[in-house]
């Protein structure tokens, strides 16, 4: 993957479901992609009625919203098809994924941030979970984006493992079409041994972990560098989504990419449920990939 030419972008009618349309303008026009704006339509009729009538209302009512949605898209010079699918949201927007084979999914969040710190929505989270295609998440409620028009900063969380490594495919895309760099990071466990640093973190001075994790890193960035990609790295201590949101919002970063179900030494399941914990913990937006082995399984 070197750019992003065709992207998914999930809407259901609603102000929240539109904030992602901000992202999606700025890959558009940085990548020159095309925006495939999708809305589920579903209707729920009373006994004794007709359902085809209200099935007919609800595809005609969202279709002429997505009309006014592409509209104003082809207003500011981007390319948008449409796609009205019947049926349930989550469904209807995995099974227009799979057809359309987007290299990109635009959406966000609906939930709300409680006791689990979850920022999904259902649907959300769904998409996330089964998608094939990097899911780019912005977490509903959040500022207004403010996106370079090239020099973007992603921050890509590692954990060692080739699982996790599937995240800096669309890093590379991102970076290398918006000439930006990418900041590795791995977080290892706390154990006290921290220094102030630059960004007041729990950047990690010593221990064994942390110079495995320091081995691994500046190997995965000569590779990088040598593949002509701007990297650096860092390592974090302390609880994966809280370290990678505070050093997303301390950097800058205008990503924060990562993988699903990854691996690590302690504890064994690094970057599954972290990949929620760190979207309702960061105002930055945050690009999660399945790695094909996963979605084989």
């Amino acid at each position: 993957m070197t750019r992003f030419t065709k992207l998914l972008v999930p809407l259901d009618g609603s102000e929240l479901a539109e904030q992602a349309l901000p992202l999606g303008e700025w890959l558009a026009h940085s990548m020159d992609a095309e925006i495939v704006l999708v809305r589920a339509a579903e209707a729920h009729s009373f006994p004794g009625v007709d359902p085809a009538e209200a099935q007919r209302d609800a595809v005609v009512e969202a279709e002429a919203y997505l009309d006014r949605i592409g509209a104003r898209l082809a207003a500011m010079g981007i390319r948008a098809e449409q796609a009205v699918p019947y049926g349930p949201a989550a469904e209807s927007i995995l099974l227009e994924i799979g057809l359309r084979k987007p290299d990109v999914v635009v959406m966000t969040t609906h939930g709300r941030t409680g006791v689990r710190r979850f920022a999904f929505g259902s649907v959300a989270l769904d998409v996330l979970r089964w998608s094939p295609a990097p899911v780019l998440l912005h977490r509903a409620g959040t500022p207004a984006l403010t996106l370079p028009p090239h020099g973007v900063r992603v921050l890509v969380a590692l954990d060692g493992s080739e699982l996790a490594e599937a995240a800096l495919e669309p890093s590379e895309a991102l970076v290398r079409a918006l000439d930006g760099e990418i900041v590795l990071a791995q977080v290892v466990p706390a154990y006290g041994m921290t220094k102030g640093g630059p960004f007041e973190t729990g950047v990690v001075v010593q221990t064994d972990a942390a110079a495995a994790a320091r081995t691994y890193l500046h190997a995965a960035e000569r590779r990088l560098n040598g593949n002509g990609v701007r990297a650096r790295s860092l390592i974090l201590e302390g609880e994966a989504a809280p370290s990678l949101a505070r050093m997303a919002n301390a950097l800058p970063a205008h990503v924060l990419a990562l993988a699903t179900h990854g691996r690590s030494g302690l504890p064994r399941v690094f970057l599954g449920s972290v990949a929620e914990a760190t979207v309702a913990a960061t105002e930055v937006p945050v690009l999660v990939f399945r790695p094909a082995a996963m979605r084989a399984q």
